[in-house]
């Protein structure tokens, strides 16, 4: 019997559907399989499979709904009057957002006012010069233009707030350890910001966002040089709008923090200035006001990203005491272990992570001398006590495939970055 055959076998009764499910499942990783043999053998990419499959569903879907492409409705606005425009912009990522251009002329203007807009700034280049350029991902297009803006010496970790990216200054100067902010709707000279500082300057400490609240978490101390324990919370719209929480189980330098299951989930990191990492993982409960141990990760890391996607925290890279690390791990709800994935295409230290549509994209990063093969933007560089090269490419993971794809390299080479993904409605506020 045929695959196409197997669910007309299946009688339409309640005690056959798990049998049903069975087989959906055997026939999902038969075409998983399939893709990732076809990718391999550089046939076809499971991504151009999927630009297919959403051109297809595109143009069935116009069909369905009997609108014509260039036709007096314009496509955003009969988007906006079913109001799936959000549903529509969560699924999008740079593949689908390309072949939903290419379906229609005027689908491209739509997919503009639709989709999120990825900004990448800051970090290390090569001889330890710092990147003043910031770069915007146009996902229509997968290409990359750098914008007009002056960038500060800022890196590290990175969190979006109230439609602003927040992040820590570093270096030497007035901004080393101060919060910075860009607010990409206002003009070049207006769009940067020094905050009010927290209670503790800090470098690369790590941050996240959760109930509308900016979560601060470990770092170095530019003044003592000591590695910081110490956790706080900003709320934008208070009078005093710095809170001191209590402090971490361990102190933590170039960790990793995500929202998770409505508490704050913070990994690895080094208890000295220096690359050997740590396993160790906690969390913090907002309601509670106290931090707890959670299982400890599979690898060691220093200077990795995580990012939520779904009900699962992706940690990508780092460092441990050998050198930038390839591999990738995830930690869901209801697990008592992380669980490794399949690892990047090359190894990455000092990178970051962004969530776009249903898929996770890592960015740049120290290679320790692995060739890009997709980008010749690359430099020697020494930090961190090891030589590195420095990588313009960028990685897409789809979880529902468990397949690395290169896709479009950003323009300049840089690790210890800063990336802020802004939907579109933030953008139009």
């Amino acid at each position: 019997m045929t695959d196409a055959c197997i669910l007309d076998s299946v009688p339409c009764s309640s005690a056959s559907y798990g049998t049903m499910n069975k087989r959906i499942e055997h026939l999902s990783t038969k075409v998983a399989a399939l893709e990732e043999c076809l990718s391999r053998s550089g046939i076809l990419s499971a991504q151009q499979v999927e630009v297919q499959m959403h051109r297809l569903h595109f143009q069935s879907m116009c069909k369905m709904s009997q609108w014509i492409p260039n036709s007096e409705l314009k496509l955003v606005n009969a988007l906006h009057k079913a109001n799936c425009s959000s549903e529509i912009a969560t699924h999008l990522d740079p593949g689908s957002s390309r072949a939903l251009a290419r379906t229609c002329t005027e689908a491209l203007s739509a997919m503009h006012a639709l989709v999120s807009r990825l900004y990448v700034f800051g970090g290390s280049m090569s001889n330890r010069g710092v990147a003043t350029t910031l770069e915007f991902l146009d996902v229509t297009r997968s290409a990359w233009q750098v914008l007009p803006h002056t960038v500060p010496p800022v890196g590290g970790a990175s969190a979006v707030l109230d439609g602003r990216i927040y992040f820590f200054g570093m270096g030497l100067g007035g901004i080393a350890g101060r919060v910075l902010r860009l607010d990409p709707r206002q003009q070049p000279k207006r769009a940067w910001k020094i905050c009010l500082g927290p209670h503790h300057l800090r470098i690369q400490p790590a941050l996240a966002v959760l109930g509308g609240q900016l979560y601060v978490c470990g770092g170095l101390s530019p003044s003592s040089g000591k590695v910081l324990s110490s956790a706080e919370r900003f709320c934008p719209t208070s009078g005093n709008p710095w809170e001191c929480l209590p402090p971490m189980n361990e102190m933590r330098f170039r960790a990793a923090s995500a929202p998770f299951a409505g508490q704050l989930l913070v990994c690895g990191g080094s208890s000295i200035s220096g690359l050997q990492g740590s396993r160790s993982a906690e969390m913090y409960c907002p309601i509670s006001g106290a931090w707890c141990c959670t299982p400890p990760m599979v690898a060691r890391r220093s200077g990795h990203c995580a990012s939520l996607l779904g009900p699962n925290v992706y940690v990508c890279g780092g460092f441990d005491k050998d050198g930038p690390l390839q591999s990738v791990e995830f930690f869901g709800a209801g697990q008592d272990a992380w669980r490794a994935l399949p690892s990047m295409r090359i190894p990455r230290g000092g990178c970051n992570s962004a969530v776009i549509g249903r898929k996770l994209f890592v960015f740049g990063g120290a290679t320790a001398g692995v060739q890009d093969a997709l980008s010749s933007s690359t430099a020697c560089v020494e930090n961190w006590d090891h030589p590195h090269e420095v990588t313009a490419s960028v990685e897409c993971f789809d979880p529902a495939h468990g397949i690395w794809e290169l896709q479009a390299p950003m323009i300049t080479g840089r690790w210890g970055h800063v990336t802020g993904v802004l939907s579109a409605s933030c953008l139009e506020a």
